[in-house]
This record gives structure tokens, C-alpha cells and sequence, in this order.
């Protein structure tokens, strides 16, 4: 903001003054001010980039090492569901056979056939005349 106060200061009091301008309308001198302080400026900007892409560097290394972490923790994670989803699954299916009397597959019994076993489900009343039937087996 200072310096481009001064650069319409330069350029207006040089404009106003005429012929006996110290700096007339090509503005030579500024322009000689003006390149000095970019070659004087120059390096310290790149100076400072290159810090900057330095640090940028770490952090994305940072970033990825972090994420290499996550990825194998969330594999851990998965394959630790994984276990339980099977322990889990074979305890249901073996206290689902332990507990469930059908369907019981007779193959040997139906002729190569695939037959099943079910029971006969009635209402627990029943006249003690009527017995439950035995299980009858379903062909498909």
C-alpha cells in the first residue's frame, strides 16, 4: 500500500512539474528503483517457497504415513469381523443342529431322491386317543 502511494506520488509530481521534472514521462529513474528492488526481492521469495515446498513435502509424508497406519488397522479390523462372523456363525449352525430335528435329509431311504423329514406339528391338546403321527418324508 506505501509503495504504491509512493509510485502515484512519483508519477504525479514528475507529470505536474513539467519540463523541469526530475524524472520526466518515460520515468527512467523509477523504473530503474522499481527492477532494483525486484532483483533485490527475488531471492528471498524463492528462498521462501522453497522452505515452503520443503514443509509441504513433510507434511504429505506425514500424510501418508498415517494413512498407510489407518489402511492396516482397518484391515485388522476387518478381519477381526470376519473371525467373529464365523465363530458366530458356527455357533448358531451348531446349536440350530443341536436343537432342530429337521429337516433331516434321507437320500438312502428315497431311492437317490432328495426327501425330507417333518414332523407333523398339532396342537399340543389333543385327545389321548390321538397320537402324533411319525415324521413323513417330502420328495421333491
Amino acid at each position: 500500500m506505501l509503495q504504491s502511494t509512493a509510485i502515484v506520488l512519483w508519477i504525479t509530481g514528475n507529470v505536474l512539474t513539467g519540463r523541469g521534472a526530475w524524472d520526466p514521462y518515460p520515468f527512467i529513474l523509477l523504473n530503474l528503483l522499481l527492477s532494483f528492488q525486484t532483483a533485490y526481492t527475488a531471492p528471498a521469495i524463492m528462498m521462501s517457497q522453497n522452505r515452503q515446498s520443503e514443509l509441504d513435502r513433510k507434511h504429505a509424508e506425514t500424510d501418508y504415513e498415517i494413512n498407510v497406519k489407518a489402511e492396516l488397522e482397518i484391515e485388522l479390523l476387518h478381519e477381526k469381523i470376519d473371525a467373529i462372523k464365523e465363530r458366530e456363525l458356527l455357533t448358531l449352525s451348531s446349536s440350530q443342529s443341536r436343537q432342530s430335528p429337521f429337516p433331516t435329509h434321507n437320500a438312502a431311504q428315497s431311492g437317490g431322491r432328495s426327501c425330507w423329514l417333518f414332523r407333523s406339528w398339532r396342537p399340543t391338546r389333543h385327545p389321548p386317543s390321538h397320537r402324533p403321527r411319525p415324521p413323513r418324508p417330502h420328495c421333491e
